[in-house]
């Protein structure tokens, strides 16, 4: 798809995808120091763990800004999947 863009709308467009690139930075943040607690022994009661549904817009692609760190936010979410179907049975 070839589209002609401003300057302006690139700009709006480079804004949206910098502010999912920290959305997404904060929840595997979050993610991590649960997977921490979770390995320390601590149990993590459901309201204290992060929520995969709300936060980043899961359906839209991740773009290039962020394509380092894909697999880590693959990674964190499989994880935190696992331990919560090991953990909150």
């Amino acid at each position: 798809m070839n589209e002609e863009l401003t300057a302006e709308e690139w700009k709006r467009r480079y804004e949206r995808e910098k502010e999912k690139v920290a959305r997404w930075k904060g929840k595997v943040d979050k993610l991590e120091a649960e997977l921490s607690r979770w390995r320390q022994g601590e149990t993590v009661k459901p309201e204290e763990q992060v929520s995969l549904i709300e936060g980043p817009d899961v359906t839209t692609p991740i773009t290039a800004s962020i394509e380092g760190n894909e697999d880590s936010v693959k990674a964190c979410i499989k994880m935190t999947r696992r331990l919560t179907v090991r953990y909150c049975k």
